[in-house]
């Protein structure tokens, strides 16, 4: 099921993108941070059985007693009749996070390597340009696999705070000596997740999203003053909390509320080096 797409709102790419003094080089340099799941499952169970008018439980053909979300019944004690009728569940919860969602992906069969038997080694993380956010399953020496449709998380910030200042020097005839930029945006808004296991587990979650925006250029050490600068890496981390919402599993409907997490961006040269980048899924 094809869900929100896993961008940046155009209001922080018009806001807050940093700025970029020529064109960027043929790599498309971006980050990567990690994606931290922690939710908590809400399933209700029912805690009944079925009785007869006088009190009795129903049996079925097992001689089990049957479940039921209410029943009414009458006692009766010498020239009093009580008539009573009871409803109600029990909470059951369960915690669903990284591992569970691994597993989920592992068992559900088209994501890992054929020959993969376990989620040992494997993570979650966000790879990002300044308009293309996609999510991974990666391992080291393993070739990753993108599971944006699977796993959506959009930040649309509407406050925001701050300031990012670029430093760039070198003489005019020569190389750049250094390029940096200091200083980050606080951010706050809109946080969605979207979990989209076919068959496993469906979940749609929002909340309050508060991140920090921070920037940082690739190496122009070797890069001529007369030459192109490449543009500055955005990196965001973010955390989504309160989250709320619905869900389905293999154990039916539930209430999903908890947190995610996308934190420790660092700066890669190229994110083309993840298969399928930016590429479009229908």
């Amino acid at each position: 099921m094809k869900r929100f797409h896993a961008v940046t709102s155009a209001f922080v790419l018009a806001a807050l993108s940093l700025p970029s003094l020529a064109a960027a080089p043929v790599e498309n340099p971006g980050s990567v941070a990690n994606v931290s799941i922690a939710l908590t499952l809400n399933f209700m169970e029912t805690i009944l059985f079925q009785k007869t008018e006088q009190g009795e439980y129903v049996l079925d053909g097992e001689g089990e007693r049957i479940p039921t979300t209410n029943t009414q019944f009458s006692v009766t004690k010498g020239d009093t009749v009580t008539f009573i009728s009871e409803g109600g569940y029990k909470l059951i919860t369960s915690k669903y996070g990284n591992r569970e969602l691994l597993t989920d992906l592992l068992e559900k069969g088209g994501y890992f390597p054929p020959s993969e038997t376990s989620i040992r080694g494997w993570s979650l993380k966000e790879v990002a340009t300044a308009t293309v956010r996609e999510i991974y399953l990666v391992k080291k020496g393993q070739t990753s696999v993108k599971v944006t449709d699977e796993i959506a998380v959009t930040f649309t910030p509407s406050l925001y705070s701050g300031k990012l200042t670029t430093k760039v020097s070198g003489p005019a005839d020569g190389v750049f000596k250094t390029a940096s930029i200091t200083g980050s945006y606080k951010l706050k808004g809109l946080f969605e997740l979207g979990l989209d296991v076919p068959a496993m587990i469906q979940v749609n979650v929002e909340g309050v999203g508060v991140g920090s925006l921070k920037g940082k250029y690739p190496d122009v050490k070797e890069m001529l003053v007369a030459g192109p600068l490449p543009e500055g890496v955005s990196l965001l981390a973010v955390k989504g909390t309160g989250l709320f919402g619905s869900g389905l599993t293999a154990n039916g409907p539930c209430v999903v509320e908890g947190s995610v997490s996308i934190s420790g961006p660092a700066m890669i040269e190229d994110v083309n080096v993840f298969p399928d980048f930016g590429a479009s899924e229908n």
